[in-house]
């Protein structure tokens, strides 16, 4: 006689091996299986980056001097 293994079917604390949940000394030895479903098509384009970061910085340096010069008009006056 063959055992009905839909999970459906079976009781809440009976579970197949592969789901049995192991001790926390048994998942450290034993190796994850990672897969990959996509890979980068293109490398990055650096110099495009590069000159965003340089551009935010770029700003944040003008806002910052900005502010520090309506800081110091309003404190003259």
């Amino acid at each position: 006689m063959y055992k009905n293994t839909h999970p459906k079917n079976q009781r809440p604390g009976d579970r197949r091996d592969s789901q049995r949940r192991s001790s926390a000394r048994s998942g450290r030895q034993r190796q994850r299986h990672l897969s990959v479903r996509g890979e980068l098509r293109d490398k990055p384009d650096v110099r495009r980056i590069a000159r965003a970061i340089i551009d935010m910085e770029l700003a944040r340096l003008e806002a910052e001097a900005q502010a520090a010069a309506d800081d110091e008009e309003s404190s003259d006056g």
